[in-house]
């Protein structure tokens, strides 16, 4: 276990790091534009691009988990040529859909500002957005690539640089006087200069003599991605259906400005989800290449782990989210956005069950079974949709986050059950109990400290009460045993230990 434990340590590490900035840079741009436009210019971005996301699905096919996939298990194999065919393959299927989808989007973005967005501003944004379109499948092929080659470090360059390049175009774009459709030409720039500095480079790194290597292109390898690639894009329309349609279904029975309100308290509950991003991009090709070497053992005590992990390290950052939502907005996006805090109350709840929903997709995909992590996805999605049709008209925002947390419980109680059929593993309820008392201690001392300490500054205060309460939590997990020192230094030996 000690190889495998150092692998996934250092390559969460990598990961992580590129998803922090990632993050970061993400967040900021979002941050940017809520501070230069109106809230609804800002509503109208997302707009674009939530019914733009009606068929993201379509734009990866489901090949980036199987070129992950496939690629590892070839490496494995040190199958050099077969991994380059796999990276043709999808690259032939995914630029007609790629040009297909622009097109359409291009010449029906007039239409669509009257009869959907009722703005004179629409159209010049759809067209931009669309155009950016025909660069997704270089972005699916690299990073499926290297994910699955576990080129780490460098998916957490490519990902960092990649968000960075799009914050830099976008203030340019908005210092010039561009507004609203600055943010979608800085897609179309920034993700054209990334890819044009990435792609020579990854390529032949990914694959030693790419551009030499001579593959045969066998039709089976085509489908064996799309066999693999096709649950997976079914899961991944149903992820559409749960994530973009609470925007569009703003859109049509609200108002841009409820959508601005609403994509300032998503993307904020969405930055908790970080960290189990992290732990799946590493574990799905490490699941897989144990899979293969039919090492189920192995993968039942590494999910075991990240279910206590995940809900440990999860826990508290939902809880300070609940507790300090209009903080958090204001000082985030400004006085405008703190009609969010109860929609951000609901999403930081929901963002935990889907962080644990999100380690058993990785094991499902891992061990070849993206089929069922299809069924409990669209079975949420299918809840979420009558949720959001019931709650917006009456609720707004708040109807579409409580929603999605309705949606995001179901999915992780029916994908753990798949989980648990396939490895036949236990599921740390005992742990989670004990994790959940160390909350309310939590949760306890930051409302204690709020009156307790007389410290000027109200941000100061929250600071002193989250790092209070996270002391509180952590001795607490130790005390009940949750985690355990000899459980720490296992996994200290594990991660450091060169043998």
């Amino acid at each position: 276990m000690t190889g495998y434990t150092r692998k996934a340590f250092f390559g969460f590490l990598f990961v992580g790091v590129g998803a922090v900035f990632a993050n970061m840079f993400g967040y900021l741009l979002r941050l940017l534009l809520a501070r230069s436009l109106t809230v609804e210019e800002y509503g109208l971005i997302y707009s674009v691009m939530a019914l733009f996301g009606l068929l993201s699905a379509f734009y990866s096919l489901g090949l980036t988990e199987a070129i992950a996939k496939y690629t590892s298990e070839f490496g494995v194999k040190r199958d050099d040529a077969r991994i380059k065919e796999i990276v043709l393959w999808s690259a032939r299927a995914l630029y007609p859909v790629a040009f297909v989808i622009a097109g359409v989007g291009f010449f029906s973005a007039d239409w669509l500002g009257v009869v959907y967005f009722k703005s004179d501003i629409a159209p010049t944004l759809v067209r931009l957005f669309a155009i950016s379109l025909v660069f997704v499948p270089i972005d699916v092929l690299i990073l499926g690539l290297l994910q699955g080659r576990q080129r780490l470090a460098h998916h957490a360059l490519y990902t960092a640089t990649r968000s960075f390049v799009l914050l830099f175009a976008t203030w340019i774009f908005l210092m010039q006087g561009f507004g609203p459709s600055g943010a979608m030409l800085a897609y179309v720039v920034a993700y054209a200069v990334s890819y044009c500095v990435f792609l020579p480079w990854l390529l032949p790194l990914s694959i030693p003599r790419f551009f030499s290597l001579r593959v045969k292109m066998r039709r089976s390898t085509l489908d064996m991605l799309l066999r693999y690639g096709t649950p997976v894009m079914l899961t991944s329309m149903a992820s559409i259906v749960l994530f973009y349609t609470d925007t569009m279904l703003l859109t049509i029975f609200s108002s841009l400005h409820e959508v601005g309100v609403y994509q300032a308290a998503l993307p904020t509950a969405n930055i908790l989800l970080f960290f189990a991003t992290m732990l799946t991009v590493v574990m799905l090709p490490l699941i897989a290449e144990l899979w293969a070497r039919r090492r189920t053992g192995l993968i039942r005590l590494a999910v075991e782990e990240l279910y206590l992990a995940v809900f440990i390290v999860m826990l508290p950052l939902s809880i300070a989210a609940v507790i300090y939502p209009d903080l958090i907005l204001n000082l985030l996006f400004g006085a405008s956005f703190i009609e969010g805090a109860d929609i951000l109350r609901a999403l930081a709840i929901a963002v935990l069950f889907m962080a644990l929903h999100a380690v058993n997709a990785a094991t499902l995909s891992g061990v070849g079974r993206p089929g069922q992590n299809t069924k409990a996805v669209a079975i949420g999605a299918a809840c979420n949709l009558v949720a959001n049709l019931i709650l917006i008209p009456r609720m707004g925002g708040l109807g579409a986050a409580i929603g999605t947390l309705i949606s995001a419980i179901i999915m992780f109680s029916i994908s753990t059950a798949f989980v648990h059929r396939i490895l036949r593993m236990s599921i740390p309820y005992v742990a989670w109990c004990k994790a959940l008392i160390a909350s309310v201690l939590f949760s306890g001392t930051i409302w204690v400290s709020r009156s307790m300490f007389n410290i000027q500054g109200q941000y100061l205060k929250v600071v002193v009460g989250v790092l209070l309460g996270a002391a509180v939590y952590i001795c607490v997990l130790l005390l009940l045993r949750a985690i355990t020192f000899d459980e720490l230094r296992s996994m200290y030996r594990r991660v450091f230990s060169h043998r």
